[in-house]
């Protein structure tokens, strides 16, 4: 798998456009951005590997120290539906724009990094919204 692609999962652009459906864009930001910051503090304690929820979104993945690259899935839980998953990818800090899951006009996030600092952006319906997932 190239650093910068992402393997698909089962995430379709119909989940993508219930989701959207279901859910206020700017309190959703609102509540990516503060529990970002509550959880950007586990990697000093935690194990190289990690499970986060972030709001809609759960990240699961292990990070290489060696290589500062972070191997990761993907999943939303969507109300009603469940978990999907909506891809897998490996970003380092070399790998530039990072990996891009979901659809970008309805319903994606891109992580990448800034620094040594994990970036997620998750956009709904165009509008966006970028933070800090941890830092290495």
């Amino acid at each position: 798998l190239h650093p910068d692609l992402a393997s698909a999962g089962d995430f379709t652009e119909e989940d993508a456009k219930l989701l959207v459906q279901m859910i206020d864009v700017e309190k959703a930001f609102a509540k990516l951005d503060s529990q970002a910051k509550a959880q950007s503090t586990f990697m000093a304690t935690a194990s190289k590997c990690f499970d986060l929820n972030l709001w809609v979104f759960r990240l699961v993945g292990c990070v290489d120290t060696s290589k500062l690259a972070v191997s990761l899935k993907a999943y939303v839980k969507i109300p009603l539906l469940g978990s999907k998953l909506m891809g897998s990818c490996t970003v380092s800090l070399s790998s530039g724009p990072g990996c891009l899951l979901g659809y970008p006009k309805v319903a994606s996030i891109r992580l990448y990094f800034k620094g040594r600092s994990l970036m997620m952006e998750a956009s709904f319906l165009g509008k966006s919204t970028s933070f800090t997932v941890f830092t290495l």
